[in-house]
């Protein structure tokens, strides 16, 4: 007789099989008989050759229902015990973030409220884990609103300000999901939360920057959170980002400057004379850093074919327009010998000549400075 390992034999028969899978024959029944005789030789070797038996691995648990669990965790929030409010935070933190079907299942068991109402907590990993379930949960458009007008964001735009680490970045990307609704682009703004945004596109890490700066730039559809966005020191902001070669954010600098364009206070300021200079004498701050290192590919003549064919010839203004412009002249031209060809080297070292195509993103960063000088231009 043939034996088999029971563990073996149960998967075959799981799997819907009704035949012997040595001889192909049907099964007369699906009863499972141990094989003691087998069993007992096995542990009388163990037994004389000092081999330990290890008992076989516990069977799995069944996966849990989130139809049972999510209503059981949305009433454990609201427990007085502080450590089943913990667990049931960062538990929702995991199935919010799964599928729609258990964000559903966490606002229709009224989460959402319950979720705000730990946000004002001291405790500073419950609020990262609160925040980062409010933004799983504002991921469906419905809950946008719902998490808004529950009043959560005062509170998120606090731990913005005072957070973990994690939970500033995680405040500043729901404040970006939550901004995708017009009225909450207003709330967010008269509520205070762009001066934080703006501390955490200066400071924040790498990740916190681009979090703060997806935020900033929806916020910045809205004319008076431009205004606001000026009065919160944006500018430098912009402006140390763009020579932050760490943070590699030039593209996202340069959007959140062409949508400030648009507002007639942020042109003067760009076109006086204390923002021209802000990076300092002989420094590579500011836009004209933002087009890349020149040393990376370009020459002069190639930088002035580009800028004067695709800028209409904007770096030749005259006056005192020059003066001011100087500054986004120079990123123009910096873009145009990124963009441009005939710049580097070839496999042996020597010099290429000619000209090639930019690269999309080159030409993209092109096409924005030339943009903003032509606005910056207009203006003075």
């Amino acid at each position: 007789m043939q034996t088999y390992e029971r563990r073996s034999i149960q998967k075959w028969l799981d799997a819907g099989q009704r035949t012997c899978p040595k001889t192909q024959q049907p099964l007369g029944h699906l009863s499972l008989a141990p094989n003691y005789a087998l069993k007992n030789l096995i542990m009388q070797w163990c037994d004389k050759n000092k081999v330990e038996i290890h008992s076989g691995d516990p069977p799995p648990e069944p996966p849990e229902d989130p139809k049972v669990v999510i209503p059981t965790l949305v009433k454990d929030l609201s427990s007085p015990n502080l450590d089943v409010q913990r667990k049931a935070v960062k538990k929702i933190r995991t199935l919010s973030k799964e599928n729609p079907e258990n964000r559903l299942l966490v606002t229709d068991n009224a989460g959402i409220p319950a979720l705000i109402g730990l946000l004002p907590y001291p405790d500073k990993k419950m609020q990262e884990n609160t925040v980062t379930s409010l933004l799983n949960l504002s991921i469906d458009e419905a809950n946008k609103l719902l998490i808004a007008r529950g009043g959560a964001i005062p509170l998120i735009i606090d731990v913005l300000r005072n957070g973990s680490v994690e939970g500033q970045e995680n405040s500043a990307a729901a404040l970006f999901s939550l901004s995708m609704v017009d009225e909450n682009k207003v709330a967010i703004g008269t509520l205070g939360g762009i001066p934080p945004l703006v501390d955490l596109l200066q400071n924040g890490t790498v990740r916190g920057k681009k979090d703060a700066s997806t935020a900033i730039f929806n916020l910045m559809l809205n004319n008076g959170n431009k205004l606001r966005a000026i009065e919160a020191g944006i500018l430098p902001t912009l402006l140390k980002l763009l020579d932050d070669k760490k943070a590699a954010m030039v593209d996202e600098a340069l959007s959140i400057f062409l949508l400030l364009a648009s507002n007639p206070t942020c042109r003067g300021e760009v076109g006086t004379e204390h923002f021209a200079g802000r990076g300092g004498p002989g420094r590579g701050d500011g836009m004209e850093a933002a087009a890349g290192d020149p040393t990376r590919g370009g020459e002069m003549e190639a930088a002035a074919g580009c800028v004067g064919g695709g800028g209409g010839r904007l770096c030749w203004a005259r006056g005192d327009k020059m003066g001011r412009l100087a500054p986004v002249e120079r990123a123009a031209a910096g873009a145009g010998r990124e963009a441009a060809a005939g710049a580097g080297r070839d496999g042996g070292g020597r010099r290429r000549s000619g000209w090639r195509q930019p690269t999309p993103i080159g030409r993209r960063r092109q096409e924005n400075f030339f943009f903003l000088f032509f606005v910056l231009s207009d203006e003075c």
